[in-house]
């Protein structure tokens, strides 16, 4: 179970019921907030197998370093961070993509991945 506090009051999540609850008519003091966002968005790199005229992204080979991306959600993660979503260009070109959402899978509400104008979105659990 993982609880958050914030100035919408508290959240809590128990990834392995599905239990996500937000009581917002509970005050929590500035001081008590959580100091993470609610949820992120990881741009993971710019890489496409599409190549569509109005796309506006850019057109160079970039990823992000899987161990950044680690440290940075497990950071996050203690901070009270709920979920994670990938995206990029096409995150499923990351040469280590499979494994950077099933190693942060740990006590993330929710995974989602944005690709090729399209959500996906999971509840973690133990296969991507």
């Amino acid at each position: 179970m993982k609880s958050r506090s914030g100035p919408d009051g508290v959240h809590i999540f128990d990834r392995r019921t599905g239990l996500n609850i937000l009581f917002d008519e509970v005050s929590v003091d500035q001081p008590k907030w959580a100091t993470a966002p609610r949820q992120v968005s990881v741009a993971l790199t710019n890489l496409c197998d599409l190549n569509c005229s109005y796309c506006y992204a850019p057109k160079h080979r970039a990823a992000l370093a899987t161990e950044k991306v680690l440290s940075w959600l497990e950071e996050l993660d203690s901070e009270g961070c709920l979920g994670v979503g990938f995206g990029g260009g096409e995150p499923t070109l990351h040469p280590d993509f499979p494994e950077t959402p099933t190693t942060t899978s740990g006590t993330w509400s929710l995974i989602s991945q944005r690709n090729c104008a399209t959500w996906i979105c999971t509840i973690c659990g133990p296969s991507w």
